[in-house]
């Protein structure tokens, strides 16, 4: 990772465990080390935010959030023998510190006595200060959640993002019971009203736009997901959902734009790199798109995809050698994608290595016998290498594997390649009449028959417009 782009607090922690490993000792501030252990917990290393805990209450042995962070991570442990006692010392420290509640109510919870946490805290209902509440209400829905009341959950938590819009714990909760629920919909209200609370809250205007996504309202989606990351800068999710529907709408100037800022701002990873490479490579700029494509492989030499598609950039230039080396290592990391194999076979088929070529079609037929596009590799293989009744036999095949017409107009060329012209032009008409627009499939695999005057003639006879 490179140090320029490391948050502050990584920085910190890299100190820290510097310290511990060559057996430094530091002055710590009560802020750094509430700092560390909340960086930590949030890796889920409690053990860890333990220890310095431990250090801070020998440093700062008055200090109450010390106290109630320690707390915290042994109940996160499962060390609930040793929570009674602290909270009980708590107590007399602040007889009126809502935290302490919370926290016995998770001790209940951990302990599954579901009805006394509850008890409490619906107890403690209107005094709690609005961070409080909203972390009742979450500490509420998750026990809930436990004894299968989930129709219960997304009015909860609507509460608790209204209660407290800068409660990540329970802005994530809420979105997860909307999906896990389809509440699509219902959510868009929500988001919305936390944002006429607090107009520059990052994660509600992206919720709002994941909402929007699903809905099909791309342009509503795209627009809250671009205001997510402009009113906070460093939420990298949203900048990516950005960026990714953006790719997915085929407006991948936008798409490129925003990778770019991201792998400005970030520490870029290689799908990141890989998505700008492809965004470059839908623009037509193949050199753009081949050095994304390396930084990708550079970052991650494992990546079967970054592989394969600098194989394809080397297959539209005839470098049949170099397309073949990077498919057959995108293939020795992932051998079920269909994909690979294909391609892989049309290096080997333009390298005169057929029996190779056959093998790669064949294995790209067996792992996608649904997709028509595999069953007309192997057939202009088959046409090309003048093995004409087999093609017939594998269209056959097909057009019982496959649904729609491609087959069909697939079983025509073939047939008009063994000179079966009659058999071939009576199928024609039939596939015509059936699917017009998909005779382009005859085509591609028979160039020829694009200046064939009888099928001109028929493609007249049977074109939609002429009917």
């Amino acid at each position: 990772m490179n140090d320029t782009k490391k948050t502050d607090i990584e920085q910190l922690a890299d100190i820290y465990l510097a310290c511990l490993e060559f057996g430094t000792v530091k002055i710590w501030e009560e802020k750094e080390l509430l700092l560390l252990m909340d960086h930590f917990a949030a890796e889920r290393q409690f053990d860890r935010s333990l220890d310095i805990c431990e250090d801070g209450l020998l440093s700062y042995p008055y200090s109450l959030a010390f106290y109630l962070k320690k707390i915290l991570y042994l109940l996160e442990m499962g060390r609930f023998r040793e929570v009674p006692a602290l909270l009980d010392h708590v107590q007399v420290l602040s007889p009126k510190n809502q935290t302490i509640v919370l926290l016995r109510a998770r001790m209940l919870f951990k302990l599954n006595k579901n009805a006394e946490a509850l008890a409490l805290l619906e107890g403690m209902e209107g005094k709690f200060d609005p961070a409080g509440t909203s972390e009742s209400l979450v500490l509420q829905a998750s026990i809930l959640e436990e004894e299968g009341k989930l129709e219960l959950l997304f009015p909860l938590l609507s509460q608790a993002v209204w209660a407290d819009s800068k409660n990540e714990e329970a802005m994530e909760f809420l979105w997860s019971c909307v999906e896990s629920g389809k509440k699509y919909q219902e959510s868009l209200p929500v988001f919305s009203r936390v944002l006429d609370m607090d107009p520059y809250n990052g994660l509600a205007w992206y919720y709002l736009g994941l909402s929007h996504s699903y809905l099909g309202f791309y342009e509503e989606a795209l627009e809250a997901l671009e205001f997510a990351f402009l009113s906070t800068p460093k939420l990298e999710i949203a900048y990516r959902e950005y960026a990714n529907l953006c790719f997915e709408l085929r407006k991948f100037r936008e798409a490129r734009d925003v990778y770019e800022e991201m792998i400005a701002l970030f520490v870029s990873d290689p799908e990141v790199l890989l998505a700008c490479g492809l965004s470059w490579l839908e623009l037509e700029d193949e050199t753009k798109a081949l050095s994304y494509f390396r930084k990708a492989l550079r970052s991650d030499p494992m990546n079967d995809e970054v592989l394969y598609h600098i194989g394809e950039i080397h297959l539209r230039h005839a470098e049949w050698k170099k397309a073949g080396q990077y498919y057959r290592r995108a293939i020795a990391i992932e051998d079920q994608r269909e994909e690979y194999h294909a391609s892989l076979g049309i290096a080997y088929q333009r390298l005169g290595e057929e029996t190779k070529a056959e093998s790669c079609f064949q294995e790209a037929l067996n792992l996608a016998p649904s997709e028509s596009k595999y069953w007309l590799f192997y057939l202009s293989f088959l046409i090309q290498a003048d093995r004409k009744q087999e093609a017939i036999d594998l269209a056959r095949a097909g057009e019982s594997e496959t649904e729609g017409s491609v087959l069909v107009f697939a079983m025509v060329a073939c047939l008009l390649a063994a000179g079966r012209r009659q058999e071939a032009l009576l199928a024609l008409g039939n596939a015509l009449e059936e699917d017009y627009p998909t005779h382009t499939i005859l085509f591609s695999l028979l160039p020829d028959t694009e200046v064939d005057p009888d099928i001109s003639e028929m493609l007249a006879y049977y074109r939609p417009e002429a009917s």
